[in-house]
């Protein structure tokens, strides 16, 4: 059982390891800044919960990883410290931080770096986190030695109005799950790519204030959900390299008239496959009114392919599926039913997050 203790925390010892488990500080104590103590080395998942009062958090000089989740719902964390012995912060470990005005990091460490207010990997090529309330930039512009920004960076931000993307960076760690670090950014109204995007380009989802979107000449096509939910887009230039685009590509964008020399993927079969790893995957499924989804035969992997569908109660997977990726069925609310074959040897943690209803019924040959 946990044991949390006030103004405190609790740790084990496993080995050389030391586990913190868990901080509690009470609206009472007054508690405005939070160092975690000397002997916490490392900040897992749920050390920092729902701390309502405390406004700046400072890594002690002794951790040196930050786990996914390790801040849940601080809202009113103003800054971040992060200590020069720190040398690991993984992908969501700071999603948890919505008030966020600023990060620091301490002079000596060998792994991040501050630029423009967003933290950074020395190298710059990944973008861990911009604070979701810093003021200070109203246009931001992502490095050329940018590859990869993680998974809600941006992510709602309250002020950036206008992002220029220099070089051909991605959502997200991993490849092979689909994010979007600049999802719901409140304020952007323009985005403004200079270099061509070749395969994992940035989406923009559910920016509803975004109008103007300019694409570098050589980008071959607009992944899926890119633009969804960006209901005043009213400007896309479409350069003549771009070939196809996703049916999804532009869910929601009313005003946007689409160049009719662009082929959609997906507009006759609702089921989006393609050949990747030589497998058959499934990345997406258009057909948003379906109680009842039936996957087509021979489709060996589900990859990102049902994320936030309302309607969806049931699911059928044939037996030919044998693995079930990260957030494949994100935020389906109404999902009672998912079923499939033994043949199924990896399902990831996270494939099912945010589905309260469901359950799996393995089938029988």
């Amino acid at each position: 059982m946990k044991r949390v203790l006030k103004g405190t925390m609790v740790s084990l010892v496993l080995g050389l390891t030391l586990f913190s488990r868990g901080v509690d500080v009470k609206a009472e104590d007054n508690v405005k800044r939070f160092v975690t103590p000397d002997d916490v080395i490392e900040i897992p998942a749920d050390y920092f919960t729902d701390l309502q009062d405390v406004e700046e958090i400072v890594l002690g000089e002794n951790v040196s990883e930050v786990y996914a989740r390790a801040f849940d719902n601080c809202p009113n964390v103003k800054k971040l410290v992060i200590n020069k012995n720190c040398d690991e912060i993984e992908e969501y470990a700071l999603s948890g931080l919505t008030g966020l005005e600023s990060i620091e990091v301490e002079k000596g460490n060998e792994e991040f770096i501050v630029k423009d207010n967003a933290l950074f990997t020395k190298s710059m090529k990944t973008l861990i986190a911009y604070p979701r309330m810093c003021k200070k930039n109203k246009t931001f512009t992502v490095p050329e030695k940018t590859k990869q920004i993680f998974d809600t960076a941006f992510t709602n931000n309250a002020y950036i109005k206008k992002m220029i993307i220099k070089g051909d960076a991605r959502d997200g760690q991993f490849w092979y799950c689909e994010k979007y670090a600049c999802r719901g950014m409140k304020s952007l109204t323009t985005v403004i790519f200079k270099s061509k995007q070749i395969k994992h380009q940035l989406g923009f989802r559910d920016c509803k204030k975004l109008k103007k979107v300019v694409l570098a000449n050589g980008t071959k096509t607009i992944k899926q959900r890119q633009f969804a939910g960006c209901k005043n887009l009213v400007s896309l230039n479409f350069p003549r390299s771009i070939k196809t685009a996703y049916e999804n590509s532009f869910d929601g964008c009313k005003k946007l008239k689409i160049s009719k020399r662009i082929k959609t993927i997906g507009k006759k079969n609702r089921f989006i496959i393609i050949d990747e790893m030589d497998e058959k995957e499934l990345i997406a499924y258009t057909g948003i009114k379906k109680a009842v989804v039936k996957v087509p035969d021979g489709v060996g992997r589900i990859n990102g392919a049902f994320e936030d569908n309302k309607y969806i109660k049931k699911i059928i997977l044939p037996d030919s599926v044998k693995e079930i990726w990260a957030f494949s069925f994100q935020n389906l609310k109404n999902l009672k039913v998912v079923e499939y074959s033994k043949n199924v040897k990896f399902v990831e943690d996270c494939a099912f997050v945010n589905c309260p209803k469901y359950k799996i019924v393995k089938r029988k040959k």
